[in-house]
């Protein structure tokens, strides 16, 4: 069996934020040929998806809270098949504000995959010549935002005796690339001519070798152990994932095992297509961002009716984020505008002011529907970038955490969650795709 090569790289200090770095390094690998395979060390959703638009690959999603370790490493050998260089990105919790503390653990995953792990420590955010706290997973230090020699010299010299791990090297300035970078609006991948930059400028090629030897300096004795059950069809579903600039985000681990469980799985697209695919039993709604498309979906008269047949005759709907805010009636943004949507459910989405990291919560159903029995336990991310007013009774409220209201709703047969779920982690929701049971009807 080849060796795989795989790396984990998250950031150490509150604050800061190694997108720059992992684009870089994803970037570089593939310039020099390897097929890069990026993870999320959380099942969430990155604000810019730079590992779909630097190797083609969507990324995919670990997560120490939402999976068994038997789980997480079938879901990791999968999603490596394939690719030459596994990449898993996330924050070590030294990085993590108390609000985030809960959810999956970076270092937990790197304990769980046998997987080298390279802490990030931006220059420009150390303090006092004081050093963050030394991750307990930790095999190697790179260096952001550090330009001057004798700077440089410095931090590795302290960092290598107080640590105990080697520096591996620093990460290019290039100013106009940073700013670039920065500039993506939240939901926008970059440019291929940022990437190719990233690729050929950022991460000198010395520093490419070290990482390269470290991603391959061991391999996992877990690998030659790992299970691939067999995973029994159900009885055919077709599902219609509506998928396109406006929405895109979904867990592609969940929609590999929608296919393996015997669903049938097509895509449309609300901004161009005037019907839904025909005979469906599920549509789905990934999140997205309608308000940057507001104009041709509030135009798609025919889909938006189309929708509403669908959920009037008892069809089964779930809806994300971006996705339930565009079923609605109207999104209201930041700045008090209001943007007319497909009128489908009761409900009226608006953006917060400041986006809020994603945040683990746990919840549980309070009314029966196809999604679940009362009592029935949900778990994911909340964003904090969408809330959901309901604009009458018919909209029912079925799971909030006591700090907000309308986490996950229910409209006749339709479910809107601004909580992202991964139900290919969660075996009860993904059954209950396929057999909703007497839930099945109107709530």
């Amino acid at each position: 069996m080849q060796r795989l090569a795989r790396a984990a790289i998250g950031t150490v200090q509150p604050g800061a934020d190694a997108t720059f770095v992992s684009w870089a390094l994803m970037a570089a690998f593939e310039k020099a040929g390897l097929r890069v395979q990026s993870f999320a060390a959380r099942a969430c959703f990155f604000p810019h998806d730079g590992g779909a638009a630097i190797t083609g690959q969507a990324t995919r999603h670990l997560d120490t809270w939402l999976l068994e370790p038997s789980a997480c490493r079938l879901l990791f050998d999968r999603g490596c098949s394939g690719s030459d260089f596994a990449l898993v990105q996330g924050r070590f919790d030294a990085a993590l504000s108390h609000a985030e503390e809960m959810g999956g653990k970076l270092a937990t995953l790197c304990e769980w995959l046998d997987m080298p792990s390279i802490a990030v420590i931006d220059g420009c955010l150390l303090r006092d010549c004081q050093l963050p706290d030394r991750p307990s997973q930790v095999d190697a230090v790179l260096i952001d935002g550090t330009q001057c020699c004798s700077e440089r010299c410095r931090l590795q010299t302290c960092l290598e005796a107080l640590w105990g791990v080697p520096v591996l090297g620093f990460v290019e300035d290039l100013p106009r690339l940073r700013a670039e970078v920065a500039r993506l609006t939240i939901g926008t991948a970059p440019s291929r001519a940022l990437c190719e930059a990233l690729g050929a400028q950022a991460i000198p090629s010395n520093v490419l070798a070290k990482i390269e030897a470290l991603a391959t300096s061991r391999e996992p004795s877990w690998r030659s152990m790992t299970d691939v059950p067999e995973i029994p069809s159900q009885r055919p579903l077709r599902v219609a994932m509506a998928y396109d600039d406006a929405f895109h985000c979904y867990f592609p681990d969940a929609m590999d095992q929608l296919e393996l469980l015997g669903a049938e799985v097509m895509d449309f697209s609300p901004l161009r297509d005037d019907r839904l695919p025909p005979d469906i039993g599920l549509v789905l709604f990934g999140c997205g961002h309608p308000e940057q498309f507001y104009h041709p979906l509030a135009e798609n008269c025919c889909l938006a009716s189309a929708l509403k047949k669908h959920v009037e005759s008892g069809g089964r709907l779930y809806a994300e984020g971006g996705g339930l805010a565009y079923l609605g009636q109207s999104i209201r943004l930041a700045n008090g505008q209001q943007l007319p949507m497909s009128g489908v459910l009761p409900i009226e989405a608006s953006i917060e002011a400041e986006m809020q990291p994603p945040r683990a919560v746990e919840l549980e159903l309070t009314r029966e529907c196809w999604l679940g029995e009362i009592g029935s336990v949900v778990r994911g991310y909340r964003t904090g970038f969408w809330k959901i007013k309901p604009l009458d009774s018919s909209a029912r409220c079925i799971a909030d955490d006591a700090a907000t209201d309308f986490d996950v709703l229910a409209y006749q047969n339709a479910v809107g969650s601004r909580v992202h779920v991964n139900f290919a982690m969660q075996a009860p929701l993904m059954n209950r795709v396929f057999d909703p049971g007497p839930a099945g009807m109107h709530v």
